[in-house]
């Protein structure tokens, strides 16, 4: 075996001196069997299970990598065109629960942040499919993604009386902007 790292196509095996181990040098037959050699000639059978594994797991980590390095990272644009509501009363105290614990990710106006939050502003919202206590136990519990491609949404400590306020303002602005 003084031919390492040459391709050989008569007997059709490659040797590979690998860096890292440095002291083996393998034979990969490239037939129907797969053998792994070592330099002292002792055959060990390779389980070809684990040489397809290996190659799927590698396989989906460079998918992986390739995804993660082409998602652009969020804008924070507005994904929707939200009309501005006046405020008064409890939609007052609503926007201003809603700015400090809801406007992070779901945009001033509820308008949605692309790559943060959706818009609540939108006819996913509407009380006939996301009623109150959608958007009380959504707070409360937090809420596995199923509309979006956001991930999840956590809990957000709010009290019960602030969560009421901050539905009500969502819905006037929902009513407001022809949703309802």
């Amino acid at each position: 075996m003084t031919h390492c790292g040459n391709l050989t196509s008569a007997n059709k095996h490659w040797l590979i001196d690998l860096p890292p181990a440095g002291t083996y040098i393998f034979r990969l037959e490239v037939n129907q069997r797969l053998n792994l050699d070592f330099l002292s000639g002792q055959k060990n059978s390779m389980n070809k299970n684990v040489l397809i594994i290996s190659a799927l797991a590698f396989v989906a980590l460079m998918a992986f990598i390739f995804v993660q390095s082409n998602t652009p990272a969020p804008t924070r644009a507005p994904m929707v065109s939200v009309t501005p509501i006046e405020v008064n009363g409890q939609t007052a105290l609503g926007k201003a629960k809603f700015d400090d614990n809801c406007a992070s990710c779901h945009g001033e106006n509820a308008t949605g942040l692309e790559g943060l939050g959706p818009p609540l502003v939108h006819k996913i919202y509407e009380p006939s499919h996301h009623a109150d206590i959608a958007f009380m136990l959504a707070a409360r519990n937090g809420v596995r993604a199923h509309h979006w491609p956001f991930g999840n949404m956590p809990a957000v400590d709010i009290e019960e009386s602030d969560m009421q306020a901050i539905i009500a303002y969502i819905r006037k602005l929902q009513v407001a902007n022809g949703i309802d």
